[in-house]
């Protein structure tokens, strides 16, 4: 299994997280479990609803029908969760 690190920035918390995500995972998986890492987290000011993954540069919403590894993303990856 291969794995990604990706540096997850989540504005409605002001803070960024490494995760390591597996390659084969679908996007709308990720989203659940990083959702879910960060409520626990952050219980007392983050609240989830209809969460995505989009590209931090380019600001583009991630297909979350797709695999990580089948979007091309690369260890370093800048992603936001909105």
């Amino acid at each position: 299994m291969n794995q990604i690190l990706i540096e997850c920035c989540v504005p409605a918390v002001g803070k960024t997280f490494d995760i390591i995500v597996p390659s084969h995972a679908k996007i709308h998986e990720v989203t659940k479990l990083i959702t879910t890492a960060i409520g626990k987290l952050e219980s007392s000011i983050f609240v989830a609803n209809n969460a995505v993954l989009c590209d931090k540069g380019s600001g583009a919403v991630l297909d979350g029908e797709k695999c990580v590894g089948e979007i091309g993303t690369k260890n370093g990856e800048q992603w936001m969760l909105i």
